[in-house]
């Protein structure tokens, strides 16, 4: 190894002689070849440069170079590395701060290790933390760009580096300034190529008044380059918009405080989505019988159906029970810690049940994430997330019914199109097995939602002839396929054990109050654009997913023919089941499930017209998108307010609601309340 050690000199007239003093003292390690020492001053104003000249008139081994003009350490180093000879370069400041004789363990680490970059640390084991604003500091600043390059740095400003000559000149380095560690670091360890370790140095640091020269405003600049260089090429536009969005819901969730509740998070259909689990885990007992005599000192909330046996069975399926188990376990061991009701429906597991509703949305917007950018820019990605977060009921349903199902079908489902975009690039048994266990979720919590995979077997087919190929790719395929089938069904396998057990069938309606589709009597006008729960009145930004189908034939995208094939189908189904509006809810919820498609047919629209050249165009169509989310936004506040009603709203009483968030008093006075008896005979309401 050849060295050549790099000192940036500047106004230190009292210190370099020792500096190089002790340099020249220290001991290299035996695989050292050579070693030179350059001296780059930096239009210093104190004599700093006449006392190393006449210091390295009288050693071997040292160059000097002067700038003519004051630059700043980087540029200094970058001149000294343009004149070293060495393959591996060292920098070593001359204020003292760090000791010479640390030099050889971080060229041995170096050696040993064959790193790109090797680093002393200040703050590895127990060195001088005493200094607390410099080692906060270095915390603070090491801890992001260890997020960002996903390598463990404890001490990323640290004068002493050792790196390869060839990598130094490859990094296109330009900051002038004490910044110039974080540039050196961020860009030579954003390559994951390059590999990086650290070994505790000494640190003893000067006070401002004994010359230390970086200033607060240094730190700024350093957090900033972090953060500039550590994004660079990440798409983190996208990434702000979706973490951004889960924090606002959180946000909500906290202000709300609705578990404290007893009569919310675990109400109307999250009660028999949820019951199988206190049903297993706490009372031991599938069949409910323990219900109608039960004494106990636990307040319990079950609502069972009776099955033609006489038995009680749970009238959804267990889908939902998957997802909450581990949030229902964390909440049973909060409430056997902390004394309280451990019977399953106390705070704790209120609780616990919200915080599943903000992992499951942020697994999601994650994967949502991950599909857009696949096909579309980070910009597009990150207005799409942002409008569908809050521009769409998929807000309600993440916050104030955060338990109901759709935030969890939606995550899956968006997993699902993910995995199947994996699929068709690389058909493996994992990609199956994954496919396979979304798939059995996904109709396991709603089983309509099944038809999802209709989008997998038109993924990428246009016509007759590329679906006639698709048959032949799928039959090629084949032991793939039926592994991703026999998955599903295995996720199915408790479920039919369950129905068996209570009814006497592997399958099972359990849905038997009159509760039925009418597929003679589809409600889609009423569905779509009636003033009761119209989707495209209450929800306008899927206007867009419309007119995103013409864009999604037009760009050729994978997802024309599926989409076009799942969305009417789709459609046909939710609005036949008896109650299309779905109860008291917001807006026409069921259509959450599938929003991670709709988004995708929405990108398809702003990436279209945001590609044109007409700046008139894109200025429409971004005034558009922005005011429909804007109004989707503004419904939510109305609906919370309660100017829009959960069930009985009317053209008058939307008219009378317009531009009020709180209702005006002649407001209930408009709401014609739906006849539920008459929908379950199908009669149109």
């Amino acid at each position: 190894m050849n060295l050549s050690i790099i000192i940036p000199l500047y106004n230190e007239s009292d210190l370099i002689c020792t500096t190089l003093d002790r340099l020249l003292r220290v001991k290299m390690p035996s695989f050292i070849e050579s070693k030179e020492i350059i001296i780059v001053d930096d239009k210093s104003g104190d004599g700093s440069f006449e006392t190393v000249s006449e210091y390295a008139s009288l050693q071997e081994g040292i160059k000097i170079v002067r700038h003519e003009r004051n630059m700043g350490k980087g540029a200094a180093v970058r001149t000294g590395a343009g004149i070293a000879a060495g393959d591996v370069l060292l920098i070593q400041d001359a204020d003292m701060e760090l000791n010479p004789f640390d030099i050889p363990a971080v060229l041995t680490l170096m050696r040993s290790n064959n790193l790109s970059v090797a680093g002393g640390s200040r703050f590895m084991g127990h060195n001088d933390r005493n200094n607390l604003p410099t080692y906060l500091a270095n915390k603070l600043f090491s801890g992001l760009a260890s997020i960002f390059l996903r390598k463990k740095i404890t001490d990323l400003t640290c004068g002493y580096k050792a790196i390869r000559k060839d990598l130094f000149f490859g990094l296109e380095l330009h900051e002038n300034r004490f910044g110039f560690e974080t540039e050196l670091m961020m860009k030579a360890l954003h390559n994951t190529d390059n590999t990086f370790k650290e070994v505790p140095v000494s640190y003893k640091p000067r006070t401002k008044s004994a010359g230390k020269k970086i200033r607060v405003i240094d730190g700024f600049s350093i957090m900033a380059k972090i953060i500039h260089l550590g994004m660079a090429g990440k798409r983190w536009i996208s990434s702000f918009a979706a973490i951004l969005a889960v924090f606002i819901v959180l946000h909500a969730i906290l202000q709300d405080k609705r578990w404290k509740n007893p009569d919310c998070v675990i109400e109307w259909d999250v009660i028999s989505y949820y019951d199988y689990l206190p049903a297993a885990f706490i009372y031991h007992d599938m069949d409910l019988s323990f219900k109608d005599s039960y004494n106990g000192p636990n307040r319990i909330l079950f609502w069972p159906q009776t099955a033609p046996t006489g038995k009680y069975v749970i009238k959804t399926t267990m889908g939902l029970s998957f997802l909450y188990l581990p949030f229902f376990a964390l909440g049973h061991a909060m409430a056997l810690i902390t004394g309280v009701d451990a019977g399953g429906f106390s705070e704790p597991y209120r609780f616990a049940l919200m915080m599943s509703s903000i992992f499951f949305l942020a697994l999601g917007l994650y994967y949502l994430r991950k599909l857009l950018l696949t096909f579309y820019s980070d910009i597009v990605t990150a207005v799409v997330i942002a409008g569908f977060v809050f521009g769409t009921n998929l807000f309600w349903y993440s916050t104030y019914q955060a338990t109901m199902p759709h935030v969890y079908s939606f995550c899956l489902i968006a997993m699902f199109l993910w995995y199947t975009v994996r699929w068709y690039q690389k058909p493996s048994v994992a990609n199956s097995v994954i496919s396979g266990f979304l798939l059995g979720l996904i109709s396991l919590i709603r089983p309509t939602n099944a038809i999802i995979i209709l989008v997998f077997l038109f993924f990428d087919t246009y016509n007759f002839k590329t679906i006639k190929e698709r048959v032949g790719y799928l039959w090629d395929h084949s032991r793939n396929i039926l592994l991703m089938a026999a998955v599903a069904l295995l996720v199915w396998v408790p479920q039919m054990v369950y129905w068996k057990a209570m009814t006497d069938h592997f399958l099972f309606f359990s849905y038997t109050d009159n509760e039925r589709f009418f597929f003679n009597n589809p409600q889609i006008l009423n569905g779509l654009l009636s003033f009761r729960k119209g989707l495209l009145i209450y929800t306008p930004i899927l206007v867009l997913a419309f007119a995103g189908i013409w864009y999604l034939w037009r760009s050729k995208s994978p997802f024309a023919l599926s989409f076009s094939v799942f969305l009417p189908i789709n459609i046909y189904i939710i609005f036949s089941w008896w109650c299309w509006w779905y109860g008291g809810s917001f807006g026409s919820r069921p259509f959450i499930d599938c929003y991670a498609l709709m988004a995708v047919s929405v990108a398809s629209v702003l990436q279209g017209c945001f590609k044109t050249k007409r700046y008139s165009v894109r200025t429409v169509l971004a005034t558009f998108y922005v005011l429909i989310v804007s109004l989707g936004i503004y419904y939510h506040k109305q609906y919370y307010y309660g100017s829009i009603h959960w069930d009985s709203m009317t053209k008058e009483a939307f008219i009378d609601s317009f531009g009020r968030l709180r209702p005006s008093p002649e407001f209930h006075s408009l709401l014609h309340q739906p006849d539920y008896e008459k929908a379950k005979a199908g009669i149109e309401e």
